[in-house]
């Protein structure tokens, strides 16, 4: 009977290292990799400009929106979002989009309303996404939502502030 429960007992510490080991190794697996570190740092800003370069959208941090905007020469097309939001995830690739089609005619921005509060209390982004164009500094149209079908809207936008 001793014998048996030291068994059973040895049996538990055994899968109970096991466990641990599992789980040690999970970890190490999923966790972020930080060898570049720039990069991810411009992923992760509160505002990002997408940028074609060579059929790659990059992701360059804007550190001052206001002064950004402000001295744009060319319409800014900002979509606020969340990394929760799934209409905000859907819309990702059709931002992408904008950036490869308007390349070198408009600016096109991202700002994470999670990590840039202030912005999107400003621009009233209560509703996600919300999308806004401005042109000269001041907001010429802005929509909130987003569905495949709004997509010809949405360029709509910002093609009368470019022509």
């Amino acid at each position: 009977m001793i014998s048996e429960k030291r068994g059973l007992y040895a049996g538990l510490a055994v899968l109970a290292v096991v466990v641990m080991v599992a789980v040690f190794v999970i970890l190490a697996i999923t966790r972020p990799d930080n060898t570049d570190n720039t990069e991810k740092a411009a992923d992760q800003s509160a505002v990002v400009e997408l940028v074609d370069q060579n059929g790659v959208i990059e992701h360059k941090a804007v550190s001052d929106f206001k002064n950004f905007i402000n001295s744009a020469e060319k319409p800014v097309f900002v979509d606020f979002w969340a990394e929760w939001c799934p209409p905000c995830r859907a819309a990702a690739p059709f931002v992408e989009s904008l950036a490869r089609d308007y390349a070198g005619k408009a600016h096109i921005l991202k700002v994470n309303v999670d990590q840039a509060p202030d912005l999107a209390r400003q621009y009233q982004a209560s509703s996600i996404p919300l999308f806004v164009v401005i042109d000269d500094g001041e907001v010429s149209d802005s929509f909130s939502g987003y569905s495949a079908a709004l997509e010809p809207q949405l360029r709509q936008m910002l093609e009368q502030r470019i022509n």
